[in-house]
């Protein structure tokens, strides 16, 4: 047979595939664990021997995919006809064309199972997956499932085809995917303990998580992902405080601590998009960190929840934020973070029945967490359906106190939707007295309830409040969704205040999205 004939047969029989996969799927373990072996001081023979493992099984695996196919009822030898030339009507013929058809190839990764005796270290296996997740989400072109969705396969019995097709990665020699961020394994178990508060952020949870990256720092000041970590806490933790300076002087320190040593921190990087637009006006430099995280192999779905709510829906390019959060979506399908950014765009847009069908489809999910269920809400009010908003407001409000800003905002949206003046007045009463107590409630909420009595001169009034103090909510919250209102839209004092936050009106906008002027 000419060698021709023998590439050809490899091709046919999917040898190539294989080889190339466990090729690249095997480098991509042994960095992995050799990390891993390296945090717990393992014997050197160790990564010896699995190495050696890894080395002999590619024959093993070579000859297995020249002898076999892999068909949904199992692995099964090849029949006498399948090596005739042409196309196979066999399960590895479906998937082989999947891929070639695909613009790119996709993985998942799963989470650790915890085998320990107490059954108390799934946090770790959970960190452990997570950084092969982020590492592999650096490879250009490779699609990486991000962790709701990847997780969500914990605990149960899938085939290999529900989880990933075979990968052809491309990496070279020098890559270095998985990047060394501390040697102190405690300190590396106290950031893992902290880090699900980002993914499940909580005000009443939040001081728990920063004192244990407080102490990961005490035992390794140099480990630039805690600082970043403490950064996006503390960052996210203004959106409930009317007075965010305090909290944004920290998180910025902890950021450039972060990024001077690890430019290409993520974390820090989203981190600083955020605050060059909501404290320094500044819109375009946002845009070029928002895109240096991108680059820096960003989980797309937490990329693309933030631009959507910290840039593009403030800047009014509801299209963009869309077509981003659905491209997040279709890889984290079970994100609700997602979704209910989508709501927030669709309803930007002017588009209540598409954010309907997405606010079902959260529904349907079974989730219950408090912002699915008031962005669901918001939703149901713009397409008419009050009972059903008003039926997941009382869900919200039974998990969490009356004046959390979401589910206020949604009764006001209620109220104004069904002209209940009296419910208006009484809950902005309730927040002027908690105010002259506290002044860090939102002037930017109590300005929402001012809009549903309709009196606007109190809007503008307590908005040039919140806007002076750099409440997040005017950032994430106020320009989105007034940028289309029928009267505040058009109000010359609202546009003025957007510009003040160097945030035009989108007829004013200059080439690539950024904006001309800054305050």
């Amino acid at each position: 047979m000419s060698l021709r004939g023998v590439l050809a047969e490899l091709r046919q029989r999917g040898v190539l595939k294989v080889a190339a996969a466990y090729a690249a799927i095997g480098w991509v373990a042994l960095q992995g664990l050799s990390l891993l072996f390296q945090s717990f001081d393992a014997p050197g023979w160790v990564i010896k021997v699995v190495t050696t493992l890894v080395i002999l099984g590619f024959p093993v695996a070579c000859l297995m995919s020249w002898g076999f196919d892999i068909t949904p009822e199992g692995v099964r030898p090849i029949s006498p006809a399948s090596k005739k030339p042409g196309p196979l009507p066999t399960a590895g013929a479906q998937v082989s064309s999947i891929i070639e058809a695909s613009a790119s190839p996709s993985i998942a990764v799963l989470p650790f199972v915890d085998m320990s005796a107490e059954h108390d270290q799934q946090y770790l296996g959970d960190g452990i997956a997570e950084e092969l997740l982020n590492a592999l989400a650096s490879i250009d072109g490779l699609n990486v499932a991000a962790r709701t969705s990847s997780f969500s396969f914990h605990g149960k019995s899938v085939t290999m085809s529900e989880i990933g097709d075979t990968l052809q990665l491309g990496l070279s020699a020098d890559v270095m995917l998985v990047k060394q961020g501390t040697t102190n394994l405690e300190a590396y178990n106290l950031r893992l303990q902290a880090r699900p508060w980002l993914t499940a952020p909580h005000p009443d949870t939040a001081n728990t998580a920063i004192e244990k990256l407080h102490r990961a720092l005490e035992l390794d000041p140099r480990y630039w992902d805690a600082w970043a970590d403490l950064a996006y806490i503390k960052g996210y933790l203004t959106s409930w405080t009317g007075d965010p300076v305090p909290l944004l002087v920290d998180a910025e320190n902890a950021a450039s601590i972060a990024l001077y040593h690890s430019p290409t921190n993520v974390v820090a990087l989203l981190w600083r998009a955020f605050v060059s637009i909501l404290a320094m006006r500044d819109a375009a430099t946002a845009a070029g960190y928002y895109e240096r995280a991108r680059q820096a192999g960003v989980d797309r779905s937490l990329w693309a929840f933030q631009k959507a709510y910290c840039y593009d829906g403030p800047l009014g390019q509801f299209d963009e934020a869309i077509e981003e959060l659905r491209e997040a979506e279709f890889r984290d399908p079970l994100a609700s973070s997602v979704k209910g950014a989508l709501i927030e765009m669709y309803l930007g847009a002017g588009r209540p029945a598409e954010a309907v069908a997405v606010a079902e489809a959260v529904l349907e999910q079974g989730s219950t967490a408090f912002d699915a269920l008031t962005n669901s809400g918001r939703a149901f009010v713009a397409n008419g359906d009050l009972q059903c908003a008003r039926e997941l407001l009382s869900k919200a409000w039974a998990i969490t106190d009356t004046d959390q800003p979401s589910a206020v905002l949604l009764q006001f949206e209620i109220d104004a939707a069904t002209g209940d003046r009296e419910d208006a007045q009484r809950r902005i009463d309730r927040l002027l007295g908690l105010k002259a107590g506290d002044p860090g409630i939102s002037a930017y909420v109590i300005g929402e309830g001012y809009k549903a009595l309709g009196d606007y001169d109190q809007v503008i009034a307590w908005w040039t409040s919140a806007v002076e103090r750099r409440e997040t909510w005017t950032l994430t919250l106020m320009a989105a969704r007034n940028r289309n209102h029928p009267i505040i839209g058009k109000d010359p004092r609202f546009l003025q205040l957007l510009k003040r936050m160097g945030l035009q009106p989108a007829a004013e906008k200059i080439k690539g999205g950024a904006v001309a002027n800054r305050v």
